[in-house]
């Protein structure tokens, strides 16, 4: 299936003119990647009259407004993709038909979720046999902690506590941004009751340069205990490009 891009409020084609005001660009060639940097070329769109084309044309003021991204559909299943100038910076952009496609996952009646969340590297982000086993004390719960914006080194406040009446295992750690850093890696740390879990500090979770996921080794300390709270750290961020949007994964048994 063919899922919709552009035409949101902020999709626009911009660049900076004197006195780095941001001007729009009217009639500008848009290219669609698979990444920020290399990657594969998605060729195989359709404008918004269903017409193939293998690139995106910003509006020039006619029929749609000057600098603007016009609705474009992707290839097969893509709901997220990295847009920009031959040659250029490449942006991320997810699919306007995101919000849909979610609202088909979860059942906000019953409070379920049908099929599965997955993250870019295709592991398991939750699913419904996670919440059914977890709630018997089976598989794994998968504990996301999110930091929006650009990153920068920082101590984590928000906890999340084990309320669960009984002492869970931490397993592998995973981090994910919807940028990638640029010069060297992203690393977190996470901490219980403000201690790291990663004695070893080798085996903290790190994005590499270019990377939008990766994970820890095992920690150190894996037991938390009931009541006892996880906060995560940013350690590092990348020299050029500090990367942005985290998510931070923790399971446990």
């Amino acid at each position: 299936m063919r899922y919709w891009f552009g035409g949101g409020v902020a999709d626009y084609a911009v660049s900076l003119g004197a006195g780095n005001a941001v001007l729009f660009e009217p009639g500008a060639t848009l290219e669609c990647w698979t990444a920020q940097t290399g990657g594969t070329r998605l060729d195989d769109l359709l404008d918004a009259g269903a017409t193939p084309v293998t690139s995106v044309v910003a509006g020039d003021g006619s029929t749609v407004p000057v600098g603007a991204v016009p609705r474009f559909q992707a290839e097969d299943e893509v709901l997220g993709l990295w847009i920009g100038g031959s040659g250029g910076p490449r942006f991320f952009m997810w699919s306007t038909d995101l919000g849909a496609v979610l609202a088909g996952k979860l059942s906000l009646a019953g409070g379920s979720m049908e099929g599965e969340l997955r993250l870019q590297d295709d592991s398991p982000a939750a699913s419904q046999d996670f919440v059914l086993a977890h709630a018997s004390g089976g598989a794994p719960s998968i504990l996301p902690m999110s930091v929006t914006g650009i990153l920068s080194v920082s101590s984590g406040t928000a906890r999340i506590y084990n309320d669960t009446g009984r002492a869970l295992t931490i397993g592998t750690v995973r981090a994910s941004v919807g940028v990638a850093p640029a010069g060297q890696a992203v690393i977190v740390d996470v901490h219980k009751n403000g201690t790291t879990i990663y004695t070893n500090q080798a085996n903290r979770p790190t994005v590499a340069a270019g990377q939008v996921t990766g994970t820890g080794g095992t920690p150190d300390i894996t037991n938390w205990g009931v009541g006892e709270y996880l906060t995560v750290d940013i350690d590092q961020v990348g020299t050029t490009t500090p990367g942005s949007g985290l998510t931070v994964t923790i399971p446990s048994t």
